[in-house]
């Protein structure tokens, strides 16, 4: 994954999407990853992260996840699904 970039959009449409977030290169950097087709797998692996995270496996068309840069490791400052309706929750991510 780019790290010039700072929107991803992930594709498994025709084959698997499955990339490596390295460390970053300016402290404050973001990342907005989006998930446009899920046929096949999606998944981040992230270097360092602040926390447990290591992985995220997007399961919907529309999920997205926003990390920021602080220094030494990632953080994960939101998670969302795109989904519409009452009692939405972050996606249906695994965060492992």
């Amino acid at each position: 994954m780019s790290l010039t970039k700072t929107v991803h959009l992930l594709s498994g449409a025709t084959a698997t999407a499955q990339t490596t977030l390295a460390d970053g290169t300016l402290t404050g950097q973001i990342k907005f990853i989006v998930a446009t087709d899920v046929t096949n797998a999606v998944d981040v692996d992230i270097a360092e992260t602040l926390g447990q995270v290591a992985t995220i496996t997007f399961q919907a068309v529309g999920e997205t996840v926003t990390l920021l840069w602080m220094g030494t490791d990632w953080v994960v400052i939101s998670y969302g699904s795109g989904a519409t309706g009452t009692n939405r929750g972050g996606g249906t991510q695994d965060a492992t």
